[in-house]
């Protein structure tokens, strides 16, 4: 919504908020520079600076799924917005390791920044079911573009894949605008049907 103290999200209608307002983050923990773009600023929570102590997209599951747990007794809405996958490419030794068998160490990397959000979903979904709110909470799952492709200005991206659709990120083609949606509401949408 925007990084100028007026269109911060407690001034925007949220009463809460976790996270960075730049287009990015860096990932690790200890990272963190007070004059520095905003990749590198601390976080935020309700508009204080805040450190983070583990790798960014855990942080964030982490901190939506306790949310969860605290406003369970009456309608919610939580908007949990990841970086990743994005770059900087980063992610724990320890993600990165189950997918030894990738060759290219970048794609290895993006691969575990995606099961580092697979998981950091998985950890909300767990919260709303611990809550019982997870029958009767609509999930949306969406992106905002497509992956990274080798291009003039930087023909070194090739760590992601966006076939069998043409180019990808910026690009107003099918690599670009065709993007992950799906929409959830176990009470509400019957299984089988689009």
């Amino acid at each position: 919504m925007g990084a100028a103290p007026p269109f911060q999200p407690n001034r925007r209608g949220f009463d809460y908020f976790y996270g960075f307002l730049d287009g990015g983050h860096q990932y690790m923990p200890g990272e963190v520079s007070i004059h520095a773009d905003g990749y590198w600023e601390p976080l935020l929570r309700n508009a204080k600076p805040t450190p983070f102590t583990e790798y960014l997209t855990t942080a964030l599951s982490r901190d939506a799924a306790r949310y969860v747990s605290t406003a369970s007794r009456k309608p919610f809405f939580v908007y949990l917005s990841y970086n990743a996958p994005h770059t900087p490419l980063q992610a724990p030794k320890s993600f990165i390791d189950k997918y030894q068998h990738i060759a290219d160490p970048e794609r290895r990397v993006y691969a575990a920044m995606i099961d580092a959000m697979d998981e950091g979903i998985g950890m909300l979904v767990a919260a709303l079911k611990a809550a019982n709110q997870y029958d009767n909470t609509l999930i949306f799952f969406l992106s905002d573009n497509g992956g990274v492709y080798p291009e003039a200005w930087q023909p070194t991206s090739d760590w992601s894949d966006n076939a069998p659709f043409r180019r990808g990120k910026v690009a107003l083609l099918e690599g670009g605008i065709r993007v992950p949606f799906i929409a959830h509401w176990q009470s509400a949408f019957r299984a089988g049907r689009p």
